[in-house]
């Protein structure tokens, strides 16, 4: 807290991936392999794998509509999970209390901390959310079942959240 471009929502959603891995569940991952997979698969073809970033404020006055409508709504996703993050947070050894104070930021009031700052786009530090798609085309021929297992995955050239350019990590332990 207090470092320049400092968010509750990234510490908050970093805290809760970071508690994922801790529990060993690699699904957050999956978005990495989707391309893979369909790839993969011989009933696709025409398969193409994009991305784009979602704003999660208003940081350029000649913004277009479209994506100020999607940094809404991608807003609105975020703070209407919130309220679901505080077990997860506690299963990855974090104090409930702690994980109270890093969700609410007045109790008082009722204000959460992440869905404080996400009502507020004006202001709230330059941030993205990195959006990946795939998309493919069905081939017109009848359907083959794969015949194996899928091939095994290593999680570990995987991350989500990356360390800092110095090399500390965003949330360390």
């Amino acid at each position: 807290e207090g470092e320049p471009g400092f968010t509750h929502t990234q510490r908050t959603f970093g805290a809760v991936y970071e508690a994922s891995l801790k529990q060993g569940n690699w699904n957050v991952h999956h978005g990495f392999l989707w391309d893979d997979w369909i790839k993969e698969n011989p009933n696709f073809e025409h398969i193409e794998a994009k991305f784009d970033y979602i704003p999660l404020g208003e940081y350029d006055a000649d913004m277009p509509v479209t994506k100020k409508e999607a940094a809404h709504k991608m807003r609105q996703a975020f703070s209407q999970i919130l309220d679901s993050f505080k077990p997860m947070l506690v299963i990855g050894g974090m104090e409930p209390e702690t994980a109270d104070a890093w969700i609410k930021i007045d109790q008082a009031f009722g204000m959460k901390a992440s869905a404080e700052e996400l009502s507020h786009p004006e202001t709230f530090p330059e941030g993205y959310v990195r959006w990946r798609y795939t998309t493919a085309i069905r081939k017109d021929t009848p359907f083959i079942s794969r015949t194996g297992p899928p091939a095994p995955v290593d999680h570990s050239k995987f991350r989500i959240v990356v360390p800092r350019s110095d090399g500390t990590p965003f949330f360390p332990n």
